[in-house]
């Protein structure tokens, strides 16, 4: 199996802002993920927990061997919990490589973390649509009684 470089991922990564916000795309293989479902929501926590789960197992004293191994088996049950069987090995293939999985595990947390940013934007901007605009003198107070307490308003 040839894994990607890092040009290009990132290649792939930009080839992503194109498409919709809901398909993480990896090697060619595209997977819907819409992180304002609130069903994939809970998937998706599923999923960690189910890596955090492998971690859990791990006796105390490990080897770091042994804390490779399960970190890689974490990724790969993330990956199936959250995709379904066989995702892990269809995006790995068997690859015994730490960095394989670092690579896939870092392609979808940005995916994820820049739709869940994206969600969060959209909605502040609705919530600024709504919010009732303050007038200068009382955004001037706001402001002076913020810099007393160390804290900005916005």
């Amino acid at each position: 199996m040839t894994m990607m470089t890092k040009e290009q991922t990132m290649a792939t990564r930009k080839n992503q802002k194109k498409q919709p916000l809901t398909t993480w795309t990896y090697q060619g293989n595209e997977y819907g993920l819409d992180m304002n479902d609130l069903p994939t929501i809970e998937r998706y926590d599923r999923a960690v927990e189910a890596m955090k789960a492998v971690f859990q197992e791990l006796p105390a004293g490990a080897s770091d061997a042994r804390r490779l191994i399960a970190y890689c088996e974490g990724i790969a049950r993330m990956l199936d919990v959250l995709f379904g069987e066989g995702t892990a090995e269809e995006l790995l293939g068997g690859s015994q490589k730490p960095t394989d999985y670092d690579d896939v595990f870092d392609s979808l947390t940005d995916f994820v973390h820049e739709q869940t940013a994206a969600a969060a934007e959209r909605r502040q901007k609705i919530l600024d649509k709504y919010r009732p605009q303050q007038n200068r003198e009382t955004r001037h107070a706001l402001e002076q009684i913020a810099d007393r307490l160390g804290k900005s308003t916005s």
